[in-house]
């Protein structure tokens, strides 16, 4: 790799958020340095056997953006990104008065530092948010700054009114506002490369692929469907920065048993669900897997016919204030190899379907809950090892079960 243009520094805390713009600044055919890159970029980091203090001093030195991920982990932290914060402060005392070099990066709602070096600080510097990972402004204006031609930079707004305008315009760097509702089912697909179709046991289901930077918002009592019970409503595949809200997303007319989900997610990163309401007959309200910062917020999800939702190999699955009610499930949540937050959620009147159901089925996972209540019915086994601190069950007989 040519010498590095963005210097990536960050907290080991927000170890996770470093990778994803990693990868994001590299698929825009941008250099980047982070002493811990992600596969498949793991010896492009500090090799074995070099002095790691010398390295990142060198690469800091050289690097043309100083990009610096503001966090509640990094504003506070003492250690070696304070040092990180120091030197790229004392390079800046160097650059040219209207170069850009320091490009304040915040990840989450925190104040900027004002520490000073030489009489310069970082809260002099207009930050960019970029919470939930969302990089994609970040990486475009990189890339203006250094003439780096990418498609579709600038971000355009279209309203659609039918499902064929719908699948026109899906495509990155957009904000789609639904008028009307619309099935996903029995239409022409465009020739569009972001959109294809796979076919399923009764019928095709259509896939979102390849995208960044995509908003797709509703306007009150909007309702998206599909008809095939095996066809996935809403699917999305090796997308980044997406945003869904103010949508109704299901199967619609029949209902009963199935095999697609309402929403699935592979893949991606970034994604925020809000103000939604997601319901069956999906098998799971949403699948997530091999994906990192995801989030649903202010969401209901019910009336799915085998779980509420399944989440593989999923990093930063953020979930605040959702409500899960009237779902018939094998085992309610399925959670493999996933970090998982629940906060201010209502879990309420799901039944199970045999008598060896759990509320929770984990596999080397980390779930943690804040302000949680939870109604176990007829479930006989909670399913969760260890403490569960932040959950409230709403019947003292709830506290009976079995982990």
């Amino acid at each position: 790799m040519n010498e590095p243009i963005c210097f990536i520094s960050y907290a080991s805390e927000d170890l996770q958020l470093a990778h994803v713009l990693y990868r994001r600044l590299r698929e825009a055919g941008l250099n980047a340095w982070m002493d811990k890159p992600p596969s498949p970029y793991r010896l492009e980091g500090l090799k074995p056997g070099e002095l790691w203090e010398d390295r990142l001093r060198e690469v800091i030195n050289k690097s043309k953006y100083f990009l610096p991920l503001f966090s509640k982990n990094s504003v506070k932290k003492v250690g070696y990104v304070q040092s990180e914060f120091r030197q790229a402060l004392t390079k800046l005392a160097l650059i040219p008065a209207g170069q850009t070099y320091i490009l304040p990066v915040r990840t989450e709602d925190c104040q900027i530092p004002k520490t000073r070096i030489d009489g310069i600080s970082f809260a002099q510097y207009q930050y960019i948010d970029c919470f939930n990972a969302n990089f994609s402004e970040l990486v475009t204006y990189i890339s203006s700054l250094e003439a780096i031609v990418a498609e579709a930079t600038e971000c355009r707004e279209v309203s659609v009114h039918s499902a064929d305008e719908f699948l026109s315009c899906i495509g990155s760097n957009t904000s789609i506002s639904i008028q009307q509702s619309f099935s996903l089912s029995g239409i022409e697909v465009p020739d569009n490369r972001h959109v294809y179709v796979r076919e399923v046991f009764d019928g095709e289901e259509l896939v979102f692929r390849n995208l960044d930077n995509l908003t797709i918002r509703g306007a009150e009592g909007i309702r998206v469907t599909v008809e095939p019970r095996y066809a996935t409503t809403m699917n999305f595949e090796n997308c980044h920065g997406v945003v869904i809200e103010n949508i109704s997303a299901g199967h619609w007319p029949k209902s009963g048993d199935c095999a697609g989900a309402v929403m699935r997610f592979t893949h991606c990163s970034s994604v925020t669900v809000q103000n939604c309401k997601i319901f069956g007959c999906g098998t799971y309200g949403f699948e997530t897997e091999h994906s990192q910062f995801i989030r649903f917020q202010n969401c209901d999800i019910f009336e799915c016919s085998y779980g509420i939702f399944k989440s593989t190999e999923t990093s930063s699955l953020d979930i605040v204030e959702v409500d899960f009610y009237d779902n018939l499930c094998f085992d309610a949540f399925t959670i493999d190899r996933s970090d998982v937050s629940f906060e201010k959620c209502k879990v309420l009147n799901n039944r199970p379907r045999s008598d060896n159901a759990s509320m929770f089925k984990t596999y080397r996972s980390k779930i943690s809950f804040t302000a949680t209540r939870l109604e176990m019915g007829a479930f006989t086994r909670l399913g969760l090892p260890g403490e569960h601190s932040g959950l409230e069950f709403l019947n003292p007989a709830d506290e009976r079960t079995q982990r």
